[in-house]
């Protein structure tokens, strides 16, 4: 094959990259009744043991001695219980509703829309091409509170529809409501700026809406950039915090009709959103606000339990307390101003399903409260439980282990020990602070967080960690004798010792994330992908060893074009047609079984770069 023929390359020989089907991006499999009553004894056992446990501690353990340590483990242990509870609750069933027939062509009018503020273009450019290609969309809206003329240039060219508008009051909410009373169409999809979706979300979930008190349909949030901050690899895949509230917890509200509206992906009926007066407006939070809205005017949720959509997730750790403080944030005005608990319109199901979402994150000073008190007790001598010290022990020990075992079966493998203990810590100094805004009213409008160094540590850690080094080094030099002090209760010592160990090992382990140089560097960069697939290099064979919208990595068979000379790489689009790209070489490098170039892409390059890697993004199972 001639290397220098440009019609000899643009035959369609190369195959189209892939990054494969992701194991948890179809529809999961349907959960046996054996296994789900299984799980349901499980929960109800662990309330009943706990519940028991907590009464005896109250009526034998807790004496003038104990008090000091012993009423705050108590207030933690208590606390552990109602969130517990309120899982057992949430995570009851997960099997209620199935996929919807796959719509192929309809009537109805459903409009694609991508709110933006200050995404840029290597952020941008895969969604917008993906929504292009998007079936049944009959138009693709871009709402631009930027003011960008490259955005709007770039929206002409690809027939899309570009709306600014003035101020930028209401965050999400007040972009949407500037563009709903105009739209004519029966649904429109919102997708984040960030968020690559597949050509048949709107035929995939469409079918829910023939019942007409459906008035959103959620889908599950996943990433792409699978290398990110938030990802813990394990065996078969991958898991973040957005599995266990997603795809899991979020199908477990379906049994209530009161999935919320929880990011991009979303497909609303406009009718139901203009009968509540719009989306709700906040800085911080407008799906969850807007959800409450519309199951108190007796409209139904569903979670549609398959990927259909994936964004990116926080690269670094100032990138992800960023996120999680405003999230925080905006779950706290929820929980101040909508009266979930006692508020009118909505059933027993969707206060608890809505509870077990908002208080979850005062879990954090549970975490905190199990880091402090194992080395305050090795510092101050103090016990927690007084009377019988090796029935406690045990009691204590086996109800944990009780319940963290029950947490990962009702989390359905979504919810690994490890991981959640990790992030548990990652979070604390982003969120602590924020759970008073639901008793002072002051909600932060924006976060600190994303502007400091990436691997910079939060004190609040360091300072945790200092605690537990100098408690269990306390009791080392105390038990060796050359301290007045002396641990009334050794048993109950030891397992302070004990869990002080755990405690660094978690802490070690959140520190150490942050540090990585793994999630260092240029958080804004086009990202690259590790794809699958054969391309030509100047009619040259070759292998694609990652892809972004600026560059890649190929792996050459034959001859190379030199250093800085022009290249036409050839790769498959979706309809199996030629899709060719230039760009620059930049660096070669010797390998065994070839050479490995890496190339710059021209800037005029980024629609056809923006659909091969959509294509790659977003891979159907």
């Amino acid at each position: 094959m001639s290397a220098t023929d440009t019609t000899t390359v643009a035959k369609p020989r190369a195959l189209p990259i892939s990054v494969g089907a992701r194991p948890d991006a179809a529809w999961p499999d349907p959960e046996s009744p054996r296994a789900r009553r299984a799980i349901q004894l499980i929960g109800l056992g662990t309330v009943a043991v706990t519940a028991a446990y907590l009464l005896w501690r109250v009526l034998v353990t807790i004496t003038p001695v104990s008090a000091a340590l012993g009423i705050p483990l108590l207030v933690l242990e208590a606390w552990s219980l109602v969130s517990f509870t309120l899982a057992v609750v949430a995570l009851w069933n997960l099997d209620r509703v199935g996929p919807p027939v796959e719509v192929g062509q309809t009537a109805a009018r459903v409009a694609v829309i991508i709110p933006s503020h200050d995404e840029p273009h290597q952020v941008l450019m895969p969604t917008l091409a993906a929504a292009t290609r998007m079936r049944l969309a009959s138009e693709v809206i871009v709402l631009d509170d930027g003011h960008r003329e490259w955005l709007a240039g770039t929206c002409d060219e690809l027939g899309i529809e570009y709306r600014t508008r003035v101020g930028r009051t209401g965050g999400i909410g007040g972009q949407l409501n500037a563009v709903l009373p105009t739209l004519e169409a029966d649904f429109f999809v919102v997708l984040d700026a960030d968020q690559v979706a597949d050509r048949d979300l709107i035929g995939r979930t469409l079918g829910h809406f023939d019942d007409p008190a459906v008035a959103l349909v959620q889908t599950p949030r996943d990433f792409y950039n699978t290398d990110s901050f938030e990802h813990a690899p394990r065996d078969g895949g991958d898991v973040t915090e957005h599995s266990l509230f997603d795809r899991v917890m979020g199908a477990g509200r379906n049994r209530w009709g009161s999935a919320m509206w929880t990011g991009g992906g979303v497909v609303l009926r406009s009718e139901a959103i203009a009968s509540v007066g719009g989306i709700a407006e906040s800085e911080h939070d407008h799906g969850t606000a807007t959800s409450l809205r519309l199951h108190r005017r007796g409209w139904r949720s569903i979670q549609h339990n398959e990927v259909l959509a994936r964004g990116r997730a926080a690269a670094d750790a100032a990138q992800y307390a960023d996120r999680r403080a405003l999230d925080c944030a905006g779950d706290m005005q929820v929980l101040r101003t909508q009266h979930v608990l006692l508020g009118r319109g909505l059933s027993l199901g969707q206060r608890i399903s809505y509870l077990t979402s908002l208080t979850s994150w005062f879990d954090g000073w549970r975490t905190l409260g199990y880091l402090l008190l194992p080395p305050a007790a090795l510092l101050l001598s103090l016990t927690p439980a007084a009377g019988p010290v090796a029935l406690f022990a045990a009691l204590f020990l086996t109800v944990f282990v009780m319940r963290q075992a029950a947490m990962a079966a009702l989390g359905r493998g979504s919810a690994p020990h490890t991981e959640a203990s990790t992030f548990a810590v990652l979070r604390l100094a982003a969120t602590l602070g924020t759970t008073f805004s639901v008793v002072t009213g002051r909600f932060p409008t924006s976060s600190a967080w994303a502007a400091r160094d990436a691997r910079r540590v939060p004190l609040l850690l360091w300072a945790v960690g200092l605690v537990n080094v100098l408690g269990l080094a306390w009791a080392a030099v105390t038990v060796a004798g050359p301290t007045p002090a002396e641990y009334p209760y050794p048993l109950i010592a030891g397992l302070a010792a004990l869990w002080t160990v755990g405690n660094l090992t978690v802490l070690a382990r959140a520190i150490a994330r942050i540090r990585s140089p793994h999630f260092g560097g240029d958080r804004r960069k086009a990202h690259r992908i590790e794809v699958e697939g054969h391309v030509f290099v100047d009619g040259l064979r070759a292998h694609v060893l990652d892809l972004s919208l600026t560059g890649a990595r190929l792996l050459c068979y034959g001859p190379v074009p030199e250093v800085e000379s022009y290249c036409a790489i050839t790769f498959t689009d979706p309809n199996r047609r030629p899709a060719v790209v230039t760009g620059t070489v930049l660096g070669i490098h010797r390998r065994p079984h070839g050479h490995e170039l890496r190339v710059g892409f021209e800037a005029d390059q980024t629609y056809v770069l923006g659909a091969i890697l959509a294509d790659a993004l977003i891979p159907r199972a």
